[in-house]
């Protein structure tokens, strides 16, 4: 009885399922294959097989080890089955036979691409810090990079696994600023950015006073007239500050305006206004006959005399140091002994004899 019961059971070990075990790598990556359970005692025979055909194998002391493919590597002590540089071609289910007997874990090796970045979605769109209930959803294309777990924190918390979809309440989740998620896989990670929640209470703007905003708008109102103002009085008047004018007549600035109605005078032709002809302006208001000269130099100071002098005739000494009052015409070919210029007969009449002087001036 005792051995129909072992047979049995080994009947019924034989009969077991074998379980599959998935491995994801990726393009280019590698994946490494134990033995399971290990084996108890020392291996003689080892055979890997890749689907229906042998890849590499193992006969201790009749055949050597051999591989059929690149980028293999065997441990005939452990049984492990190392390889590199995957490839799509690769991808399939790898069982191995250790001692004339089939391993009961196979491995189905599966090509996986990286996850995406993920952003946060957050349902219904009109959540605000005005609603009690909201659901965040960490959304990305996981097609092909499947299967996908994802974790959740709050502002700067660790991080918690959890489902795709997490639902935030104002009670549980009022104080929370920020909310971030990540998605992983066993060849990649990646993480969103953080999302700012919809829950949290706003705070209100800082604003300024009614009085102090109307004051400053009067302030401005009155810089801007008052600057329109001096403008058009400015240009009305021609004067701008701190504009440097010249009224120097001797520097003549036909721009000038101002230097030209300072030097407009009424001068008959051959007349001279002021020293080397017009340092100061004349102040007379009598027509000078051609010839005559007023002042020194021909106008070193204004004539005031009434009288018209003929012509040829002098005003002072050097052509009119001084203004002439006379009011007489001295005849011609009467010269006086030391100036040269025609006597006045009655002044030397006047002269000789002292008390026809005094008559004549009390006349």
């Amino acid at each position: 009885m005792e051995n129909v019961l072992v047979v049995s059971l080994l009947v019924l070990a034989s009969l077991r399922p074998a379980s599959t075990e998935e491995k994801f790598i990726k393009e280019g990556g590698s994946v490494t294959l134990d033995l399971r359970p290990a084996p108890s005692d020392p291996i003689i025979i080892i055979q890997w097989k890749f689907k229906d055909g042998i890849l590499a194998e193992w006969v201790k002391d009749v055949l050597p080890l051999a591989h059929n493919r690149e980028h293999i590597k065997l441990d005939i002590a452990s049984g492990r089955l190392a390889m590199e540089k995957m490839t799509k071609a690769h991808e399939g289910v790898y069982s191995v036979e250790v001692n004339n007997l089939v391993q009961k874990v196979t491995y189905n090796v599966v090509f996986i691409k990286d996850v995406p970045k993920p952003d946060i979605w957050v349902a219904p769109l009109t959540c605000s810090h005005e609603s009690d209930q909201c659901t965040l959803s960490c959304e990305g294309d996981t097609t092909g990079a499947e299967p996908v777990t994802y974790s959740w924190k709050t502002d700067d918390g660790e991080w918690k696994e959890s489902r795709k979809d997490m639902p935030i309440t104002k009670k549980d989740h009022g104080q929370v600023k920020t909310f971030t998620c990540r998605m992983n896989n066993s060849v990649s990670e990646e993480e969103s950015d953080p999302f700012t929640n919809r829950l949290y209470p706003e705070k209100k703007p800082h604003s300024t006073p009614e009085p102090v905003i109307g004051f400053v708008v009067v302030l401005l109102l009155a810089v801007v007239v008052g600057g329109v103002a001096w403008v058009i009085l400015a240009r009305k008047y021609k004067k701008w500050p701190f504009e440097k004018r010249n009224i120097d007549p001797e520097t003549p600035n036909g721009n000038d305006a101002a230097n030209e109605a300072l030097l407009k005078l009424d001068a008959k032709p051959g007349s001279q206004v002021g020293p080397a002809g017009g340092a100061e302006p004349s102040n007379t208001s009598l027509d000078q006959k051609p010839g005559s000269q007023v002042g020194p130099a021909g106008g070193a100071e204004p004539s005031n005399t009434s009288l018209d002098a003929k012509p040829g005739s002098q005003e002072g000494p050097a052509g009119g140091a001084e203004p002439s009052n006379t009011s007489l015409d001295q005849k011609p070919g009467i010269q006086d002994e030391l100036t040269g210029e025609p006597a006045d007969p009655l002044k030397a009449s006047r002269e000789g004899n002292p008390a026809e002087g005094e008559a004549d001036a009390k006349l």
